[in-house]
């Protein structure tokens, strides 16, 4: 049995105007999706008998957005895209352009960013909840060491697209940076040079901050047939209940 009460049961039983009888997919945000039938309900609760679990291994590659700090309404719009882009984790960070100049001033909005983050990957249906880290410099961007490979999204990139960088086999992570407003700066380029990152340009058109990194994903999970299929086809395990 489960009971959702507070927003929760609000949601259901105005928003999705849910009844008695209907079914309802719970998700404990670690990749467990519980199919559930509503029993009893009023404005303030829900009640649900789970009839099933299902297990969702997060894909391959998994995608990192680092993203060049933006104003608060801008990271939001960010987090959101990510959610619904299928981003693993965002990492706010400060490029030399960066509006945000200062880690405190970030560090306040993570908690923010995290609820926007859950939110989002409600709407998005995630079985894994979108995670928010707290923010970095520039430099100790640089100073990662773990596997992967590492995109600079970069608007001045003439020769290599981004499905040009990609591997036939996908790496286990796939990170990816997004400048700000105006681009990154030379020093930001150079920073990324001298680490040995790979520079994608999108194509033609012409990308706002805030869409790039989510653009970037979508068309990673494309190339490597993460979007054939439905999230119904890919539970790797589950039992009945």
């Amino acid at each position: 049995m489960v009971v959702l009460t507070g927003k929760h049961a609000h949601h259901l039983s105005k928003s999705l105007r849910v009844k008695k009888g209907d079914r309802v997919s719970l998700a404990d945000s670690k990749g467990n999706v519980f199919k559930s039938k509503v029993i009893s309900l009023d404005t303030t609760s829900v009640y649900l008998v789970v009839e099933s679990r299902a297990f969702f291994e997060k894909e391959r590659p998994r995608i990192v957005l680092y993203q060049s700090a933006l104003n608060r309404f801008s990271m939001d719009e960010v987090i959101s895209r990510a959610a619904e882009s299928g981003v693993d984790r965002v990492i706010p960070f400060l490029s030399e352009r960066s509006v945000i100049r200062r880690k405190d001033a970030i560090i306040d909005k993570v908690e923010r960013m995290r609820r926007v983050a859950v939110e989002s990957s409600m709407t998005a249906r995630r079985p894994w909840v979108l995670e928010i880290d707290a923010p970095y410099t520039l430099k100790e961007v640089l100073k990662n060491t773990e596997e992967g490979l590492d995109i600079v999204l970069w608007e001045k990139e003439e020769k290599h697209s981004l499905s040009d960088i990609l591997p036939e086999e996908s790496p286990p992570v796939i990170r990816i940076y997004a400048g700000p407003e105006g681009g990154f700066s030379e020093n930001d380029i150079a920073g990324f040079s001298s680490r040995g990152f790979k520079f994608a340009s999108l194509g033609n058109l012409n990308l706002r901050a805030i869409s790039a990194g989510s653009y970037a994903s979508m068309l990673i999970r494309y190339h490597y047939g993460s979007l054939n299929t439905l999230w119904g086809d890919r539970p790797i395990g589950g039992e009945n209940i």
